[in-house]
């Protein structure tokens, strides 16, 4: 594994001092990068990439501060030789499927054998998609025990949505249930949640410095559009608000643009274009 540098040879990261690779791997917010780094046979990467100041944050945006207290008093129970059965964070999202109970069976040795934020982090990866796509609630709540706002909620949500509609190995993708989700209709007693969840979601799109046109690609390559015109319109609206935020340092931060925000003059036309372009491909 080689480091590009302006010098005539490449770097190699496996000479790299700990420190240095510290500083490095501080910048890799993607879990299947440091998972791959994690396994190299080379001792100094593998360790770096395996330690959990680096895993913790990633683990915090996407399972929430709940399933990370969990995790942690497992974590210290297991060094300690005083859990030996499935703990409850693994049980939970197995409850609805057999085949998930045998997954848990599987991942309950691994967790024994390795118990770190890694390794739950995989299991998770491993589990929760699939009881997201069987029940959006219950897994809701799972995610946001921890929360206490409805904006902490909203950014667990939005940041797992993300993260899961994504294809990774050996995890379900909930790119359908998520657009669901996040595009219910103002009638749903889940509405300020999924609203809120809308905007976290989107705030994972690098669209800085980016033309309307490679916005929209990236945005119809990771996520999904809805078929019901009604649900289309929110999820753009949310879209063409983060793309403006972005690219034009719009004061209303995460603001989707909608007909209450003020906003409708400066941005609405940049739905208008999103809509159109949208539509013409």
């Amino acid at each position: 594994l080689i480091l590009s540098s302006s010098a005539s040879q490449p770097l190699s990261l496996s000479v790299l001092p700990a420190d240095a690779l510290s500083a490095i791997f501080q910048r890799v917010a993607d879990p299947e990068t440091l998972c791959r780094l994690s396994s190299l046979s080379c001792t100094s990467i593998s360790v770096a990439a395996s330690s959990s100041s680096f895993w913790k944050p990633l683990f915090l945006r996407v399972w929430g501060k709940g399933l990370l207290s969990k995790v942690e008093a497992s974590i210290a129970a297991v060094q300690k030789g005083e859990e030996r059965e499935v703990p409850q964070w693994m049980e939970e999202p197995s409850r609805l499927s057999s085949e998930q109970q045998t997954a848990v069976r599987e991942s309950h040795v691994i967790w024994l054998k390795r118990p770190s934020l890694k390794t739950a982090f995989c299991i998770l990866s491993r589990l929760v998609p699939s009881y997201f796509n069987a029940d959006v609630d219950c897994c809701c709540l799972l995610l946001t025990e921890g929360e206490s706002s409805l904006a902490e909620r909203a950014e667990v949500v939005g940041n797992f949505i993300y993260f899961a509609s994504q294809p990774r190995p050996n995890m379900v993708n909930v790119k359908h249930a998520g657009t669901k989700f996040l595009t219910v209709a103002k009638s749903d007693p889940r509405m300020d949640l999924s609203r809120e969840s809308r905007l976290a979601y989107f705030r994972n799109y690098n669209l800085k410095g980016m033309d309307l046109m490679s916005a929209l690609r990236m945005f119809l390559k990771i996520g999904l559009m809805p078929s019901e015109a009604s649900r289309i319109c929110r999820l753009l609206w949310a879209f063409a608000g983060e793309l403006h935020t972005q690219n034009l340092d719009c004061e209303a931060e995460g603001s989707d643009l909608s007909k209450k925000s003020g906003l409708i003059p400066s941005g609405g036309r940049w739905v208008s274009q999103v809509v159109g372009i949208y539509l013409c491909h």
